[in-house]
Formats: structure tokens, C-alpha cells, sequence
């Protein structure tokens, strides 16, 4: 069924007329192809919006249109539309043209309102943004596979070159980033200019809803126009100051998260997305996925990085367990270790590799050859790492990370060097 809706006024010196019809070409039967009827005088059965003129009064048509048909309820303004709907198709059964009138200023007003709002609220993060010289998101297309770790630790590398560093976590539901970077139990502070992140040095500041939560093992039950709501006001209340580089976190996947941060930013220009993934093909699948989300809404993919690509760990951490024959293991650990610094004490220094995914597929560099995307770079799976983030540190601070910090310092230098490369 195709339906134009058309609204129009007429003023008179002492009446004010406004009548919506619905113009359906494909009607039943018993309608003329071509033909008009009153929505006001008939409002049974469904009807569809399918292509609409400009103007504030049209919306104000559609605003009604979508009150009157059911199927299309909350599309538009779904709170509002929640809390006025009973009340509007009761009302609709008893009310004359003139009335109609009433309920098309209404709704009107209620559409013009909105749509202010929203353009204040996209003017007051266009000036907090205006003071950030590169934004970087981290996305991943699957859950655990090391992206908040990533994110954590491009954070801290940056901050440890000087750069002023902003790291936003916007995982609602996960927020792990407060863990990873020591700043659990701390909360946000209000001042005349906003609100001030949580600071783990001079030059690294984090925001995150895990500081509003009264309870870390809270759940955070909340529907996407929440979410939402919660990350506009990260980017417009949250006083950041003068910033080299804002790096946000993202939850896993393409969900109202990822459309809503590449929707506020948008207009201040965001630098571009690094994907974070694991060797194997499940994980690529999704990453492939990730990446088309980023061309269809326009945003950057700066480059992908393979983590857990492998685990990588020093002989002389590794645990050694004998299988007996009834299958118990026996820890035999404490005999390896005096039998080697005896006959080949050599070995200790040495570092173990093994693939833990299945990378016969090629991985994550193949995968960037296919869809023609930059590939950042590989980074062990490597425990001293995984002891470091649940610690909340950095792992370039000595140099127990043997494995992963100069893998994840190659892949920083790159990224680094080409953002100052662009001057962007």
C-alpha cells in the first residue's frame, strides 16, 4: 500500500481550518484507486507512511499518523508516544475536525521541541570536541578478545609519550576500563565546567559509568534510548580540556552504542576505528562484519590487530605436569626446573611459543588483504600482560611483558606516526 499524507491550513479572519487526508492509490475494493478519505472521519485499519514533503507541519502529520496506527507506535518518540497513546486513540473516537486542530499544534510542538534539543545537544559536543585533536575508536565484532585490554594499554603508551589522553568507556553493560587502568571504587566529581574525569596520571583521564555505580557487581539493565541518553551526556557534560588524543571504548558488535557515538561525533570529525580480533575464523567472521559497519557509516578503519596471536610465554613460567595412567596430573614442575638450571640452564631464558586459535585460515592478515583494510599487527597471548591489566597497569612500566609490550609498542609507533603524519 502506498500512502501520501498531505496537510495544509487555512486561515480565515476568524477560523483556523486543518484537515489531514490519506490518499491511498492501492486501497481495498470498496476505495477508488486514487481516491481521499478523512483520517478524522474513518481510523479503522492500518495504513503505511511512505513518502512524506518537508515542513513542520507534515511532521506534525506523521506524528499523528503513527499515534493512529499501532504497528508503527514508538518510531518516532517513543516516550512520549507511551505516554500519550491511550489517551490519544480514546480521544480520536470522539473528536471533530476542530478539535484535530488542537492535537496537530500539539503534536507539533512536542516535534519541534525535540528536534531543538537534540540540535543544542549536538552544539554543546561539537564545543567540549573542539578541544580534541584526534578521537580513536576501539571496536571489536566479538566479546573477550582482549579489546578493553587494548584499549587500556594504547592509553597508557600514549600517555607515556606526553600526549594529553582521554580514554571514554563506553561499554554501559561492561565496563571493565576502571579495572584495567586501577581506578575501581573511584567517583565522578562535578565542577563549574562539567564533569571531570577520573585521573591515573596528570595526562590520563578516564570517564566511564562503572564510577556511577553504586554497586561494581550491579547490573546495568537499560534499553538502547538509555544508552544512548548516558553516552550524549558523557560527550557534552564531560570537561575534558585541551586533548591529543580521546580514545573510546566500545562495547563488541554493531549495536545502538556504535551508531550513536559515530552520530554525535560525526560532525567533529572523528580520526577512525582500530578492530581489535583473535586468529580464528569465528572471530573474523564478526570482524568482518564490524568492518562494513564502518563503511556504511562512513568512519575510518585505521587498521586491525590480531591479539592472543598465539601464547608466548618464558620456559621458566611455565608449569610442568606428568599424566599418570589412570589420567590424574601430577605437578612435576619443581624436578623440570632443577633438572634444567643442572643440564641446560640456557633453556630458562628461552620463550615458548604456541598457537593456542586455529590460524590456518591466515588470520587476520589475510582477512585484511581480502577487504583491502590496513592490519596493524600481531600481539601474543601473554599471562604477564593478563596479570597487568587485572592489575591496572601499564605493561611498558618494566620489563616483565617481554612478549606483548614490544608488539603492542610497534603497533602504537605505527599508528602514532601516521595520525601525526595527517595532522588531523
Amino acid at each position: 500500500m502506498c500512502c501520501r499524507v498531505i496537510l495544509w491550513k487555512q486561515r480565515a479572519a476568524d477560523e483556523v481550518g486543518c484537515r489531514l487526508f490519506v490518499a491511498d492509490e492501492d486501497a481495498a475494493p470498496h476505495c477508488q484507486a486514487g481516491s481521499s478519505r478523512r483520517v478524522g472521519e474513518n481510523i479503522k485499519g492500518k495504513f503505511l507512511l511512505h513518502r512524506l514533503c518537508s515542513g513542520d507541519e507534515v511532521m506534525a502529520a506523521v506524528f499523528i499518523a503513527q499515534v493512529l496506527n499501532r504497528s508503527l507506535l514508538g518510531n518516532l518518540i517513543p516516550v512520549k508516544v507511551a505516554l500519550i497513546r491511550k489517551f490519544v486513540l480514546l480521544l480520536l473516537r470522539v473528536l471533530t475536525q476542530s478539535y484535530l486542530i488542537l492535537l496537530v499544534l500539539v503534536a507539533n510542538e512536542i516535534l519541534n521541541s525535540t528536534i531543538k534539543d537534540e540540535s543544542l545537544d549536538l552544539v554543546a559536543i561539537a564545543e567540549r570536541m573542539a578541544t580534541v585533536k584526534h578521537k580513536i575508536f576501539v571496536l571489536s565484532g566479538k566479546g573477550g578478545v582482549g579489546k578493553s585490554t587494548f584499549s587500556a594499554q594504547l592509553a597508557f603508551a600514549l600517555a607515556a609519550k606526553d600526549f594529553q589522553v582521554g580514554l571514554l568507556d563506553i561499554d554501559i553493560c561492561g565496563p571493565s576500563i576502571p579495572k584495567m587502568l586501577g581506578l575501581e571504587g573511584q567517583e565522578i566529581h562535578q565542577s563549574n565546567l562539567g564533569w571531570s574525569p577520573v585521573y591515573v596520571e596528570s595526562n590520563l583521564g578516564v570517564m566511564s559509568i562503572g564510577f556511577m555505580l553504586p554497586n561494581p557487581d550491579e547490573a546495568v539493565i537499560w534499553r538502547g534510548p538509555r544508552k544512548n541518553g548516558i553516552i550524549k551526556q558523557f560527550l557534552k557534560d564531560v570537561y575534558w580540556g585541551e586533548l591529543d588524543f580521546l580514545v573510546v571504548d566500545a562495547p563488541p558488535g554493531t549495536s545502538d552504542e556504535h551508531i550513536s557515538i559515530v552520530q554525535f561525533l560525526q560532525a567533529t570529525g572523528i580520526d577512525g576505528a582500530i578492530i581489535v580480533t583473535t586468529p580464528q575464523q569465528v572471530s573474523l567472521i564478526d570482524v568482518r562484519k564490524e568492518v562494513s559497519f564502518c563503511k556504511k557509516v562512513g568512519l575510518q578503519v585505521l587498521g586491525i590487530v590480531e591479539n592472543m596471536s598465539g601464547l608466548s610465554q618464558q620456559v621458566s613460567d611455565f608449569k610442568f605436569m606428568r599424566v599418570t595412567e589412570t589420567g590424574e596430573q601430577r605437578d612435576v614442575t619443581e624436578w623440570v626446573m632443577e633438572y634444567m638450571r643442572e643440564k641446560a640452564p640456557e633453556m630458562l631464558d628461552l620463550v615458548a611459543f604456541s598457537e593456542v586459535f586455529d590460524s590456518s585460515g591466515g588470520g587476520a592478515a589475510k582477512m585484511c588483504s581480502d577487504m583491502g583494510v590496513p592490519f596493524l599487527g600481531k600481539v601474543p597471548l601473554d599471562p604477564r600482560l593478563c596479570k597487568a591489566a587485572e592489575e591496572g597497569r601499564s605493561c611498558f612500566d618494566d620489563n616483565k611483558c617481554g612478549s606483548s609490550a614490544p608488539a603492542l609498542k610497534r603497533i602504537i609507533d605505527k599508528l602514532v606516526a601516521r595520525e601525526m603524519e595527517n595532522g588531523t
